[in-house]
Formats: C-alpha cells, sequence, structure tokens
C-alpha cells in the first residue's frame, strides 16, 4: 500500500480563510501565519514543529503565543488534534456542524488523512446511548 496523500491542503487553507471571513473569525498575523504553517505540511505538526517553522520569519517567536493561537484554532474547529500524536492538522470538514474527525495516519511516511463517516459518529452515538454514557469529545486513537 502506498503513503497517504492530501494534496489538498492549500485549497483547504483558502478556504478556511474564506470561511473565517464569512464567520467574522478574526485572524490576527500570528493565527494566519500558524494556519499556513500547518497548512503546508501533510503531517501532523506539534506546537513545537510550529515553533520551530515559525522561527524563521519570526525569530522572537514563544512557545506560548503557538499554545494559545492553536487554542484559539482549536475552539474555532479549524484545527483537529490528534491526542495520540499530541499534535493537530487542518479541519477538512469545518463546514460541517460538529463531526467527529477520523484520521488515517501512514505508518510509513507520516502523512495524514482527515476523513469523515457519519455512520461511524452513529455507531459510537448508539453505543453512548445503550450504555448511558456521555461523552463530550470522544477520542480516538
Amino acid at each position: 500500500m502506498g503513503c497517504l496523500k492530501n494534496n489538498c491542503q492549500h485549497a483547504n487553507y483558502q478556504r478556511i480563510i474564506a470561511h473565517c471571513k464569512v464567520n467574522h473569525i478574526k485572524l490576527t498575523p500570528l493565527r494566519e501565519q500558524v494556519l499556513a504553517i500547518i497548512s503546508q505540511s501533510e503531517k501532523p505538526l506539534t506546537a513545537y514543529a510550529i515553533l520551530d517553522e515559525l522561527k524563521t520569519v519570526k525569530p522572537n517567536a514563544q512557545v506560548m503565543s503557538i499554545y494559545r493561537t492553536l487554542n484559539f484554532l482549536l475552539d474555532k474547529e479549524l484545527i483537529h488534534r490528534i491526542e495520540s500524536l499530541n499534535a493537530v492538522m487542518l479541519c477538512h470538514h469545518m463546514d460541517a456542524r460538529e463531526h467527529l474527525s477520523q484520521w488515517l495516519i501512514c505508518e510509513r511516511c507520516g502523512e495524514a488523512t482527515e476523513c469523515d463517516l457519519p455512520i461511524f459518529q452513529q455507531g459510537l452515538d448508539d453505543i453512548a446511548r445503550r450504555r448511558a454514557l456521555w461523552s463530550l469529545r470522544p477520542l480516538l486513537s
């Protein structure tokens, strides 16, 4: 099986920028820079990987600024955290209301692609309902 490819990162970045304008989500220069860095990678990025890239254009950048920016972008559902990697990727389904993103991550090269299988979400909801469980944010690894 070949490595996973995610060739639509740049197009998705443009969709996110447009989505932010339409929905009045304020993107500061730092937020735009972080989104651009994330959009240029086909692999999930950690805060420190983002910081390293940002320091090439902004040498005084601090990791706490990256964490605050990532929290904002997560809160606005523009990116997803991949918990098992402690890394982030762009959201490819930001127009969908709440969705549970599933990620396919190539073990060979580390590239990742987001999947959105509604039947998967329905299955988790059904299991939770039958077992009287409630989860604010399911975690898949």
